[in-house]
């Protein structure tokens, strides 16, 4: 059965997994491990199945995690939505004998499951304290460009190509732009410092699968593929199990806010960018080794992009330290100026420590050196 299980999240801020969540994931897992044994019509009931835990885990998940107004909402909108293309297409492989066609209803509900699942990751990046500066847009914008770039080099192109029709055309494509937009929320949940409790990196693994799950599809996209057992149908699968174990976890006790301007340059964070910079040549290489045709206007277009995006990061990057620098020296002068000021104030025969004596000020201190010359022999 050819479907798309999408998103989970999860908000534990420990590093371990609790009794609920390993349970979960163990009978999760295991059913994804006899699903391709499965007959068809047991494949599509367990596919359903495991579909809608993940949706009874999301519902459980809402009211304590802001509600309607919560991430975790329009997660359960995402899934939702999910749920009834598998609905679709379950239903077209029962009654009708095949899969759902290109375009249907069911390409609807999944594409429209994208938007709600990513905006669900925006809203838990904006609880969790996450904040929108020039650098982090820029870092995210760096991103987009490379996954962007790459899925055009690689799928976007040929999908449209052998998609015959506007409206196949548009949905055909759809769908690799939809993985670059759940990439980038990805990207923005690895560079939150959060994304390093457990609950979080569930997140993180469950876009993962779902991506993979995608470009298995469109890679690959032969009978063999999209059928009932197929390998992306396994992804999906682990996404939604990894998406309802995330569910179980823990959320944070407390945002975690980050009030820097430009952020620190983690390992992380200098590994993705660093992967974004050398994504589209990567490319060109795979292109030309594999006897691909090659996309060197739109391989330049991109790399040219991402060169001027890093050259403005590491603009601002230096105007930081420089104006870091300009405040230091302010502060050592300060610092000069009130110890100086200390000495004047300290009273004549006390120490600075103890402030014991007649508070002297600088006019009362000149008056009294004078007096001192005018009595000494």
């Amino acid at each position: 059965m050819v479907a798309k299980a999408k998103l989970g999240t999860g908000e534990a801020r420990g590093a371990g997994i609790n009794q609920a969540t390993a349970w979960y994931l163990g009978v999760g897992l295991l059913l994804v491990a006899i699903y391709p044994l499965l007959g068809n019509t047991a494949q599509n009931i367990a596919y359903m199945a495991i579909g809608l835990a993940a949706i009874a885990m999301t519902l459980r998940a809402i009211p304590g995690r802001g509600g309607i107004h919560g991430a975790w909402f329009w997660f359960g909108v995402g899934l939702a939505l999910d749920l009834a293309g598998d609905g679709v297409d379950a239903g077209y492989e029962l009654f009708v004998g095949h899969a759902a066609p290109l375009p249907s209803a069911a390409d609807i509900f999944y594409i429209a499951g994208y938007p709600a699942l990513a905006y669900g990751a925006y809203r838990l990046l904006n609880r969790l304290g996450a904040r929108v500066t020039r650098a982090t847009v820029l870092d995210s914008v760096i991103i987009l460009v490379a996954v962007a770039t790459v899925q055009w080099l690689f799928v976007i192109d040929d999908t449209a190509k052998r998609a015959q029709g506007v409206g196949t055309k548009t949905i055909a494509v759809a769908y690799p732009a939809m993985d670059v937009l759940l990439l980038v929320v990805a990207a923005e949940l690895v560079f939150h410092p959060i994304g390093k409790n457990f609950g979080h990196k569930l997140l993180i693994a469950s876009i993962a699968m779902l991506v993979i799950g995608d470009e298995i599809s469109y890679v690959v996209a032969n009978e063999s593929t999209a059928s009932n057992g197929g390998i992306a149908d396994l992804f999906w699968l682990v996404s939604y199990v990894v998406w309802g174990a995330a569910s179980i976890e823990p959320q944070p006790e407390a945002p975690f806010v980050d009030r820097r301007r430009v952020p620190r340059l983690t390992g992380t964070r200098l590994a993705l960018l660093g992967a974004g910079v050398l994504s589209v040549p990567l490319a060109l290489v795979v292109e030309q080794a594999t006897g691909r045709s090659t996309h060197a206007y739109v391989a330049a277009a991109g790399a040219g992009a991402i060169s001027l995006l890093v050259l403005v990061r590491l603009r601002d990057v230096v105007r930081a330290i420089e104006a870091q620098n300009v405040r230091m020296r302010e502060l050592d002068q300060l610092k000069e100026g009130c110890q100086f000021g200390t000495v004047l104030r300290t009273p004549i025969g006390a120490s600075p420590a103890t402030g014991s004596g007649d508070e002297v000020t600088p006019k009362r201190f000149s008056n009294r050196l004078a007096a001192r010359r005018d009595t000494e022999p």
